[in-house]
């Protein structure tokens, strides 16, 4: 659990998550058909994700420890997008690769889009639900804890309003597969969760106390209403009844068909690069670094909590970044939550495990 070191105001926890949301908005490159090229014949991929947050520090190092450039591919972050967003900026050619996980892309290939799996790089899936002090303090009143059995903690939330991440998001449809299996439905059982655009809405959400908490992940909005004093971070990996979670993979990297097709190396260079970066980070960097990557990833955000949460994201890299069938069973699962029906997609229509297999 993350208890708030401080009281902020509304104004003061945007302020670091919209300054990370415009400098990533103005480090990336416009749209358009082909990938740019660098000057010096190196290939250059843009790549999709939901933002500067502390989940994407593999990435980020990645491009400011030079991992990617040494593998032979120049990294450019697009401006933060979500889910089916992001998917929409690989068919349009805005972006060659996403940071996004596999349900989307499964729900969206069986609707007939070519996109597919080409690594999965943290798992399994540290789903959190965030609340605010008044919430958490009636919980545990009512003998609910961290550890609790997730169907008692759902039960609790009966009559609550939960902020959340767009219909569609792989966090907002895990949740929803967490209530299937114990049979319950938000709208038929009085839990009502509130999509929300992007993380600075959602906090702001918090810091207004407009809800009784936010489903989160490791890493995003909960990470950052915790941090910023708004709100106590309850696990759910912790609970008893949630070792579904353990199958479902964190962040994926997606591509399109034409892309695999059209440049294969720069995709096998940017997975190279991740797993340098990911080696660095775990085998920890200099002060100086660590500043400088705290400085994009949460500038204002307390050091023992900011620590705490890029400690907790590097045990999710994955050793082996291949997607095995066990996850792919549990990946179909929960995009049939999103579409509300059974996919006819195989394993190997939305994933690819060539690329991943040539890591070391």
């Amino acid at each position: 659990m993350i208890r708030p070191t401080s009281k902020g105001r509304a104004a003061r926890v945007l302020a670091p998550l919209m300054a990370s949301v415009l400098a990533l908005s103005l480090s990336a490159c416009g749209g358009g058909d082909d990938a740019p090229a660098d000057e010096g014949g190196m290939p250059t991929v843009r790549v999709t994700s939901a933002g500067n947050i502390p989940a994407y520090e593999d990435v980020i190092w990645g491009i400011k420890g030079g991992y990617f450039e040494k593998a032979g591919v120049k990294v450019e972050m697009t401006p933060p997008l979500y889910s089916q967003d992001a998917l929409n900026a690989l068919l349009a050619g805005d972006a060659e690769l996403s940071i996004i996980t596999a349900t989307n892309v499964a729900g969206a290939r069986d609707a007939g889009r070519p996109l597919k799996v080409v690594a999965e790089t943290q798992a399994p899936y540290p789903l959190e639900v965030v609340f605010t002090e008044a919430t958490d303090k009636k919980l545990r009143a009512a003998g609910l804890s961290e550890t609790s059995d997730i169907g008692d903690f759902f039960k609790a939330l009966q009559g609550m309003t939960l902020g959340t991440s767009p219909v569609g998001s792989s966090i907002n449809s895990t949740f929803r597969y967490l209530l299937s299996e114990r049979g319950l439905d938000p709208e038929k059982d009085d839990i009502t969760l509130q999509a929300m655009p992007d993380i600075p809405s959602q906090v702001a959400a918090m810091a207004n106390e407009k809800v009784d908490g936010l489903v989160s992940a490791l890493g995003g909005a909960s990470t950052g209403t915790a941090a910023r004093g708004v709100g106590v971070v309850w696990k759910l990996t912790d609970m008893a009844g949630t070792e579904s979670l353990n199958a479902i993979p964190y962040v994926n990297i997606a591509t399109t068909d034409a892309f695999i097709k059209k440049d294969p190396e720069a995709i096998q260079a940017f997975l190279n690069g991740l797993r340098e970066a990911q080696k660095s980070l775990r085998a920890g960097i200099s002060a100086e670094d660590d500043k400088a990557l705290k400085d994009q990833l949460g500038s204002e955000m307390d050091q023992k909590i900011y620590d705490d949460s890029t400690t907790a994201t590097q045990a999710l890299f994955t050793d082996d970044y291949t997607t095995s069938k066990e996850t792919w069973d549990v990946v179909l699962k929960v995009a049939a939550v999103i579409s509300d029906k059974p996919l006819k997609v195989t394993f190997d229509d939305v994933i690819d495990n060539s690329f991943a297999e040539k890591v070391k």
